[in-house]
């Protein structure tokens, strides 16, 4: 992954603090411990970027749903977790709610739950910054191929829609429009769907011809190299004898 992690442990309990530094002693990670949700937001501050934070949910001041809140909102890409022995159900809601929290773990916990809990936590962190690259080439991608005189489709290594320029959208109006991710071969004709199989296995450009809306097209599918080096398709399609 290339980045270092560091895990904020937010507790006005410092028996809590040192069992969780503990818990973690053997893994490669930072651990960085915090007695309020004041200080909390400090070393959020000095140390970022902070990967995972596991606050306690009621400590004097700010308590738990109002710390997690605030780092919601300054570090959206950080994953937050709540570490409390107050079951109240009005309070889980309130820090899913308002914490957006990725997982409520009880205490006493459990290590092999907390284990797993911030493997899980670990991968979401890097699928969110995956997916916040993905949509910025997205956007400048459609800011360049909206331009374009040719229809043009981005399918993902999954086989889902995830991008359609505005001659694309004006060629499928007719037969409903295509909307983003939905499975290519729900929505795209039988015919272009082995170019678009052979695209995604970085096969030399595949080429042919379809019809759209009673319309003779030509299409190319080429291979598109997503950020997680899987490979997709980018189709383009052009009014037959205007592809070359």
């Amino acid at each position: 992954m290339g980045e270092h992690i560091r895990i904020l442990c937010v507790d006005d309990e410092q028996n809590v603090l040192k069992s969780l530094e503990r818990f973690f002693i053997d893994d490669n990670y930072e651990i960085l411990c915090a007695a309020s949700g004041e200080e909390g937001l400090e070393i959020m501050q000095k140390a970022a970027p902070v990967q995972i934070v596991i606050s306690d949910y009621r400590m004097p001041g700010m308590n738990g749903v109002e710390f997690l809140k605030e780092v919601c909102s300054r570090w959206p890409d950080t994953v937050r977790l709540v570490l409390s022995g107050y079951a109240d159900t009005s309070a889980v809601v309130s820090a899913i709610n308002e914490g957006q929290i990725y997982k409520f773990i009880p205490k006493p916990w459990d290590e092999n739950e907390l284990r797993v809990a911030i493997s899980n936590s670990i991968d979401r962190y890097f699928l969110y910054k995956k997916n916040l690259q993905l949509i910025g080439e997205l956007k400048r991608l459609k800011d360049m191929l909206d331009g374009l005189p040719a229809a043009v489709l981005c399918i993902d290594p999954d086989g889902l829609i995830v991008f359609i320029n505005q001659k694309g959208n004006e060629l499928f109006q007719k037969e409903g429009g295509l909307i983003p991710g939905t499975s290519n071969r729900y929505a795209l004709p039988a015919e272009i769907q082995p170019g678009i199989d052979e695209a995604a296995k970085d096969k030399p450009e595949i080429s042919g011809a379809v019809l759209i809306n009673n319309r003779r097209f030509g299409f190319k599918a080429s291979s598109l190299l997503f950020p997680d080096e899987r490979r997709g398709t980018i189709l383009l399609f052009e009014r037959e004898g205007r592809v070359a």
